[in-house]
């Protein structure tokens, strides 16, 4: 398995993500490109606080694959546009892929994710997301993290059309 870079030259969260903002500002405007974004698979706290309600900053990991089959030299793009914390993937021979430690601003927050096709020379399409805390039955759904002591949970939601 070939390891993760970051974007990025200073350890500062603002600094990370300066290579990545092409694909900051291409997600603000309507672009078509050619292939479908990566779906996601879920989303996990590794250690929660007290209670994810409380919480300002939270880091999270996100897990997913790609739809199609990984192309030489190809890469999942991880952009979170708030921290400007930038970084890519490699996905396995399957496809998957893991962004662990993003570190995001609760409630106000955006992630984009796409995919790089190591072939064509291409990114393809943005997928943008945003991590949100729910409570009790809201917490159900397959992209919510556990509950926490007080019946809250973080979830990864669709911005849709983007952030």
């Amino acid at each position: 398995m070939r390891s993760r870079r970051r974007a990025g030259a200073s350890g500062s969260t603002a600094a990370r993500g300066a290579a990545l903002l092409v694909t900051a500002l291409a997600g603000c405007t309507t672009v078509e490109l050619p292939s479908p974004p990566p779906f996601v698979r879920g989303i996990t706290v590794p250690l929660p606080p007290p209670s994810f309600a409380e919480a300002t900053e939270i880091g999270v990991t996100i897990e997913g694959e790609i739809v199609s089959d990984p192309s030489p030299d190809g890469f999942v793009l991880l952009y979170e546009i708030v921290t400007d914390d930038g970084r890519f993937e490699y996905p396995d021979d399957t496809g998957a892929f893991v962004f662990e430690e993003v570190v995001v601003n609760l409630p106000g927050n955006c992630l984009q994710l796409s995919e790089y096709d190591g072939t064509t020379d291409t990114f393809g399409q943005i997928s943008a997301m945003k991590v949100q805390v729910a409570v009790d039955e809201a917490c159900g759904g397959a992209l919510c993290s556990a509950q926490d002591s007080l019946g809250a949970c973080v979830c990864l939601d669709s911005w849709g059309v983007g952030c």
